[in-house]
């Protein structure tokens, strides 16, 4: 996305150049005005205007020549995203349409990413929401992951991804806010899902817990498990 913005800001830019190289030039040739010769510049960038001299004809053609080309250049450009964009959701939401019993992640954190990772090994199917654009396109071109951009916390991205027709929803945003309140909102649209969450301490976890999550995970308690069961191994 980064790529294609600086194409058209450098299209753009090249535009803007070459109508203030044409304004300036007319402004010292005929000695008017810089509005006035701006308004010639287009004029005789975009048609030729009646009456002027053969060298004149040429240094608008020279001009029109450019600008056409690069203007054609930057909207083709632009219709080219446009389509490709359009074409990449049609297909990426076909996809997820046709899945029933799936996942959501919620999150494509390191948590998030790690859960993905291991539904992959395990052969489950989801599909993962997370609001930062080019972590989504990473999860779908790098990984080949089905990744939905936008708020988990919204119900039409919940939707999006398929809620109704899911088996269970992993809640791994970055703020116990954020994680109480979309165990909260996929209850209240799919009552039959599997929901985990991850929160931050074990008192917010009850609360997530009062709130409809069937299990919810705390870093603390992960831990310490961990480490008994390392030592234990030893």
């Amino acid at each position: 996305m980064r790529k294609r913005l600086s194409t058209i800001s450098a299209i753009f830019l090249l535009i803007v150049i070459l109508l203030t190289v044409a304004t300036a030039f007319y402004s010292f040739i005929t000695g008017v005005t810089l509005h006035e010769s701006f308004m010639n510049a287009v004029s005789r960038i975009f048609g030729v205007t009646d009456g002027e001299d053969v060298s004149m004809s040429v240094i608008s053609f020279f001009f029109t020549f450019i600008a056409a080309g690069a203007i054609y250049y930057l909207l083709n450009y632009i219709i080219e995203i446009f389509i490709s964009i359009n074409v990449r959701e049609v297909f990426l939401m076909d996809k997820i349409k046709r899945l029933k019993n799936h996942y959501i992640i919620c999150g494509a954190g390191r948590v998030g990413f790690n859960v993905a990772q291991r539904f992959k090994e395990l052969g489950e199917k989801f599909v993962i929401i997370d609001k930062d654009m080019e972590v989504t396109k990473e999860m779908n071109e790098r990984y080949g992951f089905l990744a939905v951009n936008g708020d988990a916390t919204d119900e039409y991205n919940l939707e999006k991804a398929g809620i109704g027709r899911a088996k269970g929803v992993i809640c791994t945003l970055g703020g116990n806010e954020d994680n109480f309140f979309l165990v909260l909102t996929a209850k209240h649209m799919n009552p039959s899902l599997m929901v985990v969450s991850r929160a931050e301490t074990v008192k917010i976890a009850k609360k997530m817990e009062a709130a409809g999550a069937d299990a919810v995970v705390t870093p603390e308690v992960l831990s310490g498990r961990q480490m008994a069961e390392k030592i234990v191994e030893l």
